[in-house]
C-alpha cells in the first residue's frame, strides 16, 4: 500500500505562522476550519477565502479574518460581496473556476483547504497539487475522479495531500508510522450519505 503523496513537507519542518487558503469557506468544513484558525492565531493566518454563492456569510468571514483575496462563482455574487464588505477593506475579489484556481496556487499560501463539493473541486485541487502545496483535501470526489493523476502530480511537484474528511483522516491516522503492508484491508463504513436509508438489496 502506497500513500498518494509524500508525507513530509518543509512547511511543517519550520517554525512560525502558516498561511491558509480555504476553498469552500462557507460550507460545514470551511466554517469548522475557520474556527480552528481563529483559535490558533497567529500560528494560522488566513490569506484567501472562496465561498461560492453565500456572499453574506463570506462577507462576515472576510471581515473577521481580513484576507487579501476572496473568490465567488459569479460576477453578480462578486458585486454583491463588494457591497457587503466594510469600509476601508478592499480585498481582491476573483470570480469562477479561474478565481478558485488562483486562490489554490497563491505563492503566499502554505496550506490549501479544498472543501468544495463534488466535481467542481477537481480543477482547483489539482492546481494546488501542481503548485506543490500542502493540500488539505476534504473533497474526496477529486481523488475518485483523478486519483492516479494526483499521485503523478504529487510525485512531480512534491505536493503533500492530507485527508480532512473524517473517515479518510481516521484511516490516515491509524496507518501513520506503520508500513502499509501491515494492513490487510481498509474498510470505510457507509455511515451517512445518500445510501444510509437503503436496504442492502
Amino acid at each position: 500500500m502506497k500513500y498518494i503523496s509524500p508525507l513530509a513537507s518543509p512547511v511543517f519542518a519550520r517554525t512560525g505562522p502558516r498561511s491558509l487558503s480555504i476553498l469552500g469557506s462557507t460550507g460545514s468544513i470551511g466554517t469548522s476550519a475557520l474556527k480552528v484558525a481563529a483559535k490558533n492565531r497567529p500560528a494560522l493566518r488566513v490569506v484567501a477565502l472562496a465561498g461560492a454563492r453565500n456572499v453574506e456569510l463570506l462577507a462576515r468571514q472576510a471581515d473577521m479574518f481580513r484576507p487579501q483575496y476572496l473568490a465567488v462563482l459569479t460576477a453578480e455574487a462578486a458585486r454583491s460581496l463588494r457591497g457587503l464588505l466594510p469600509a476601508g477593506y478592499a480585498p481582491e475579489v476573483l470570480v469562477g473556476q479561474e478565481g478558485y484556481t488562483a486562490l489554490a496556487t497563491l505563492p503566499e499560501a502554505d496550506l490549501v483547504l479544498a472543501a468544495q463539493v463534488g466535481a467542481a473541486g477537481l480543477v482547483p485541487a489539482l492546481a494546488a497539487a501542481r503548485a506543490g502545496k500542502v493540500l488539505c483535501l476534504a473533497n474526496k470526489e477529486a481523488l475518485v475522479l483523478a486519483g492516479e493523476l494526483f499521485r503523478q502530480t504529487c510525485a512531480e511537484s512534491g505536493a503533500v495531500i492530507l485527508p480532512v474528511d473524517s473517515e479518510h483522516n481516521a484511516l490516515f491516522q491509524a496507518l501513520a508510522g506503520h508500513d502499509g503492508r501491515q494492513a490487510v484491508r481498509l474498510i470505510l463504513t457507509a455511515s451517512g450519505g445518500p445510501f444510509r436509508s437503503w436496504t442492502a438489496d
